[in-house]
């Protein structure tokens, strides 16, 4: 039996099948089951962070204007959480929407890359190879610096 013709993503706008992905439908459209949840998270997250300057429709076409310029729906999430949750910055200057976003996400990039690095010294195992090894002294000897010879600038008879 042949498929049915593919569908696009309301929130993501990339094609699927929907017999081969779990989906919802959205009135005469279709969302990937996953792109809903983010959907809604970053709504709710606003929600509770702007109060009443939330604005959906804003955030809708925001969230539409960063997928068409290839950001994923989850680096949104992440980022939008990152910026209001973690670092406690100020909700009220976003004005009911998520702009800031694009110009939060290199710093978020860079704060992410930042653990990773770091995640292999503090994995328990290689702490211990670190601690275990033996450990060298080493000496450096400083080099003896001569004082320059004081220069008279003018001399009082």
């Amino acid at each position: 039996m042949a498929k049915k013709p593919q569908v696009i993503c309301l929130y993501c706008n990339r094609k699927f099948y929907r017999e081969d992905e779990e989906y919802e439908q959205i009135g005469r459209r279709y969302a990937h089951k996953e792109c809903t949840v983010l959907n809604n998270s970053i709504h709710q997250l606003m929600q509770s962070k702007c109060g009443e300057s939330y604005s959906k429709t804003k955030i809708n076409s925001q969230i539409a204007k960063f997928v068409k310029e290839g950001y994923e729906l989850q680096d949104i999430w992440e980022t939008i959480n990152w910026w209001f949750g973690i670092r406690q910055e100020d909700p009220t200057k976003a004005n009911g929407g998520i702009g800031i976003f694009p110009h939060v996400y290199p710093d978020y990039i860079q704060e992410k890359n930042k653990k990773n690095q770091y995640k292999d010294v503090l994995d328990g195992q290689k702490i211990s190879d670190y601690i275990d090894k033996p450990r060298k002294a080493v000496t450096v000897s400083r080099k003896y610096v001569k004082k320059p010879k004081r220069v008279k600038l003018f001399e009082l008879k």
